[in-house]
């Protein structure tokens, strides 16, 4: 990260960890022009879905050619540069911003002073790739004969590749070693340390760049991290994110990371910090109140940045002093300490900044909101506990941000068998291509004893696939219904696991959206193994829809001291799982599902929307979860029913008990659109939507008469219907006014169709 203004050089430089990330294979939702409601949390939550996660996947979108002969790489697709873009927009967004950064081609930024110039029309992007290249092609490994990643923003000509274009870019841009794509621009908010300096970053110049209020394009150059057949780490990647030059207006603002408002826990910093463009924060002092009351806190930088009269990239003004901390606005940066880690809660933190200098606001004090944003809310589904068999509708409610909700369908029965590796078991494979999950597995030790490492033919195996510590895991394919007596044995093997290498039973109640350990742990004997299997007893948590995993982890820092099953067939890698089996424990099953469009606000139960016939006398088990850009949120509490013959309801109460549950009396408005649910019911409009009220209504003049004619195809039961005219709106008259149901419509009409002056309105009552 560099920028150069009134002769002064601004440089940065980020290192990032070796990052996986598993995400889908396409992304489609807009790159720019982003916004997004930071002050309520389900637009917050629906803003992370649509966009931070459209941006995931990010590796399988990026197909260019890398030539280390010519030392060339080629474009990607513009799909991977949406999601860089896409990346950098959504944090502008989040803070306030104006989330427009073009990553249209651009010529290169420069000044007469460079070093080196850039052929004329050479492009951001073109530069950022080849300065990216030539990070990139270094000899990599860390031994004398490999040295290890080196960036700097002052390329020496003597480096492979070496071009004036990469010179350029590599002396304008943030820049990133062991991260690219969008990994990166997460790692340029998030400033990370180093093994040795922890607030390596302490100045957050990459994310003063990021959010600098006068961006206004940017431009990206990426190689992908290079991993060998065996997994192990090749090439690191790198990112270039060119972000000087091409600025616009400032805009007079506080932007604050975290955000305030609502910020999602995952993209959470240790840094926290305060920009204001032409700020002083020399003397400033920064206060925290979190849910315990002071949070303890250490100011670490207090930096000046481009001067308040300069745009950012001319050259105007003066950058003071030749402080080579000056980047982007200026900013104060502190660390705050005890800062909880569970968000399975909403924890919210009131921030202030006093002593202010510089000639803006001299205070500033906001809220920051850290949430989990994989769970939005809890619904509840509302209706009849004892439907007809005809079927009945269930509410939940309005879910803003959301574009669908899944309605599930099951019963449960009794749980009979054992759980094992045997006979395409219902599981779903959380394991890594490298080894079989389910397999026989056998090893003979080194006193002559063969120990095959399975019950009957197959056992469960866990192990790192190759030499990395990702996580592997298999989730038992189930919805499990329990008690306090609810019980889960299974048997174990340890094969060769270090001692910390661990096995987890883990459980969900919200559908897999998160999972919480058990108090059962299995960790590795060092080295050594069993020579038999052990059995092991889980207490389950009570639940109505419980969801089991066996997860196998790496606690430790650091890619020693673990092993992986690359290291040969003949050693037995791993723990081994079988003979899976429940205690007083039911399971749900024949499960049915519909997906219904979210703002339906309800679902129907009944033999046209699910394909079957409900059985008289049967119980079933009904809940709901809503859908944002794919992703499905923890469901709600199962609403169980038993099914009867018929409703005794008639009339209004009839249609309030089964086609609207959340109508109320006859006099009440639901939605409070200024119709009573009783004249929605009347008038064939929905109590629950309140631009399908008085909206619906349609008046017009046929032949003498005037018309009010409504949804309703037909006169409902119950209800007496009639309608009143006026020519001042004070005196009202039911003379000559006609009610009928042709034409799809009801319709009520009156003689004033002739007069200068006509005015009609509906008379509902109840029988």
């Amino acid at each position: 990260m560099i920028v150069h203004l009134g002769g002064f050089l601004k440089k940065g430089l980020l290192f990032g960890g070796f990052l996986l990330v598993i995400g889908s294979s396409f992304a489609s939702e807009e790159a720019t022009m982003l916004k997004v409601n930071r002050y309520l949390r389900s637009d917050v939550v629906a803003f992370w879905h649509r966009y931070y996660q459209a941006s995931e996947g990010y590796e399988n979108r990026w197909d260019g050619a890398i030539n280390l002969d010519n030392f060339s790489v080629t474009a990607p697709p513009a799909e991977f540069t949406k999601d860089v873009q896409r990346r950098v927009n959504f944090y502008r967004a989040l803070v306030g911003l104006r989330a427009d950064i073009s990553f249209e081609e651009k010529e290169v930024f420069s000044e007469e002073e460079d070093l080196w110039m850039a052929p004329a029309g050479t492009t951001k992007s073109e530069a950022a790739r080849a300065a990216a290249l030539v990070f990139d092609i270094q000899k990599y490994g860390g031994s004398d004969e490999r040295p290890g990643f080196e960036l700097t923003h002052a390329l020496d000509p003597m480096w492979e590749g070496f071009t004036a274009a990469a010179w350029n870019a590599a002396f304008y841009s943030n820049l990133a070693g062991r991260l690219w794509g969008p990994g990166a621009i997460d790692a340029y908010m998030n400033e990370p340390g180093t093994t040795t300096d922890n607030l390596f970053n302490r100045y957050v110049g990459h994310r003063r760049w990021m959010l600098f209020t006068a961006s206004a394009h940017m431009a990206t150059g990426d190689i992908p991290t290079i991993v060998d057949g065996n997994g192990s780490l090749k090439r690191p990647g790198a990112n270039v994110l060119y972000i000087i030059g091409d600025f616009s207006d400032r805009e007079e603002k506080f932007v604050a990371w975290p955000n305030d408002g609502f910020c999602p826990a995952p993209i959470l910093s240790d840094l926290w910090s305060l920009s204001y463009p032409g700020a002083d924060f020399s003397q400033a002092m920064v206060t925290m109140t979190g849910p315990n009351g002071p949070v303890i806190l250490k100011v670490v930088a207090q930096s000046m940045g481009v001067p308040h009269n300069s745009q950012g990239g001319s050259g105007e003004g003066s950058a003071g002093g030749g402080d080579e901390k000056i980047y982007g606005d200026a900013t104060i940066t502190w660390v705050p300490s005890g800062l909880t880690d569970d968000f399975s809660k909403d924890v919210t933190y009131e921030v202030t900044v006093d002593n202010i200098q510089g000639g803006g606001p001299s205070s500033h004090s906001y809220t920051v909101t850290i949430i989990d944003p994989n769970v939005l809310l809890d619904l509840e589904l509302v209706g009849v506990k004892s439907p007809p068999v005809s079927g009945a509708n269930y509410y939940f409610g309005p879910v803003r941000g959301a574009d669908q909700v899944e309605f599930e369908v099951s019963q449960r029965g009794e749980l009979i068998g054992v759980e094992g590796a045997e006979l395409n078991p219902q599981i779903i494979d959380g394991t890594n291509i490298g080894y079989d999950l389910m397999a026989a597995h056998e090893w003979k030790s080194d006193n002559g004893i063969k120990d095959e490492f399975f019950e009957g033919t197959r056992s469960f195996r866990l192990a790192f696939a190759a030499q990395n510590n990702v996580p592997e895991y298999f989730e038992l394919d189930h919805n499990y219904a329990t008690t306090n007596e609810s019980k889960m044995e299974y048997q174990y093997r340890r094969g060769i696991m270090t001692n910390t290498t661990h096995m987890d039973v883990e459980f969900s109640t919200d559908g897999g959206v998160s999972w919480m350990k058990s108090n059962s742990r299995v960790s590795g004997i060092n080295q050594d193994f069993d020579d038999f299997f052990s059995m092991e007893v889980v207490q389950l948590p009570v639940s109505d829809s419980l969801r089991i995993r066996f997860f196998h982890s790496y606690e430790s820092d650091g890619l020693t001291g673990f092993n992986f099953v690359g290291q040969g067939p003949q050693f037995p890698i791993g723990i081994f799982i079988d003979g899976i089996i429940f205690k007083k424990t039911e399971i749900a099953t024949a499960s049915l599902s519909a997906i219904v469009n979210a703002a339906d606000q309800q679902v129907g139960f009944s033999k046209e929307g699910l394909g079957v016939n409900l059985e008289m006398g049967e119980t079933y088990n009904l809940r709901v979860r809503p859908i944002i850009a794919g992703f499905s949120f923890a469901w709600s509490p199962v609403k169980e029913i038993e099914v009867r013959g018929s409703s005794p309801l008639t009339n209004f109460d009839h249609w309030a008990e089964l086609t609207y549950p959340a109508a109320g009396a006859f006099d009440d408005d639901f939605d409070q659109d200024g119709l009573s649910d009783g004249e929605e019911y009347a008038l064939g409009t929905s109590p629950i939507h309140a631009d399908d009220g008085v909206a619906s209504f349609s008046l017009a003049q046929e032949g003498e008469s005037l018309c009010l004619a409504v949804p309703a195809g037909s006169m409902a039961p119950g209800i007496s219907y009639s309608a009143e005219w006026s020519t001042d709106m004070v005196n009202w008259s039911s003379a000559g006014v006609v009610i009928n149901d042709t034409g799809g419509q009801l319709k009520a009409l009156a003689p004033a169709g002739g007069l200068p002056n006509g005015y009609i309105r509906w008379v509902i009552t109840a029988e």
